[in-house]
């Protein structure tokens, strides 16, 4: 497919005659990732709807052992 602005873009492929359109296309790249298949897609947007549960109990697992930890006599801090 051949933009207006001359960007020929294929999967997985892109060309075009500015080396400084192509740098910033590369950047944005690196920086936002690709666009995902759907399935994998499926799995990152599954993993937001729980994030926030898993947040939580992560920080109160993470309490839980710190202060079982602050209790242990072997325990030490540095």
């Amino acid at each position: 497919m051949l933009s207006p602005r001359g960007v020929t873009v294929h999967p997985g492929v892109v060309t075009a005659d500015d080396v400084s359109l192509l740098e910033d296309i590369q950047r944005r790249m690196i920086t936002l990732g690709g666009c995902l298949d759907p399935h994998p897609a499926f799995l990152v947007w599954r993993g937001m709807q729980t994030l926030r549960i898993r947040l939580i109990e992560e920080c109160r697992t993470a309490a839980a052992i710190a202060a079982a930890m602050a209790d242990d006599q072997a325990t030490t801090s540095e």
